[in-house]
């Protein structure tokens, strides 16, 4: 994405400044290490989840495969933080309960409104997968419409830019003696 600075800044790009990063990395961190409790709702009360409900299973097993619970969150934690949207797809078992969670790129996702709801379109190097919104955790931060959250990075992109722009004049300065 081009900023008026003349330099384009992704927003994996903004990672390369050191407050973006150390920011990303407290939220992350901090976020992510906190106890977490499920409930459910009954009659207008929050009671916490039995041990033998679906979700509390899938809790104290692994998310998916390849990742334990804290690298989840923590990846979770890190894309609100970076582009305001967290996506992971969820696999389910023939009874219809969640036996799995596999985070998905946030700047791959495309999301879709129609009659029939909301619809998720994955970017992957494989070409593009449709999902229906049963298929898709999405946790959203600041929104406008309330669909998608707000992307950060837009906001902030020409700052990334003056920083990025700021941190090669002063590489360049530095590479030929101050000169």
């Amino acid at each position: 994405y081009s900023t008026d600075s003349g330099i384009s800044v992704a927003d994996e790009d903004a990672m390369k400044i050191s407050a973006v990063w150390a920011c990303n990395q407290i939220i992350t961190d901090s976020v992510s290490s906190l106890p977490l409790t499920w409930y459910r709702i009954k009659s207008n009360e929050r009671v916490p989840l039995e041990d033998t409900h679906p979700i509390m299973r899938l809790w104290r097993n692994r998310p998916n495969k390849w990742m334990k619970w804290r690298d989840f969150r923590r990846a979770i934690t890190f894309q609100l933080a970076l582009w305001n949207n967290a996506y992971a797809k969820i696999e389910w078992d023939k009874d219809g309960n969640p036996i799995g969670l596999t985070p998905l790129h946030p700047a791959r996702i495309s999301v879709y409104r129609d009659e029939l709801g909301l619809t998720y379109h994955y970017h992957s190097d494989k070409g593009v997968f449709v999902l229906s919104d049963k298929s898709v955790l999405h946790l959203k931060g600041m929104s406008a419409e309330g669909i998608v959250g707000l992307n950060r990075s837009d906001f902030a992109r020409n700052v990334y830019g003056v920083a990025a722009r700021a941190d090669k004049y002063a590489a360049k300065q530095f590479a030929n003696g101050g000169t």
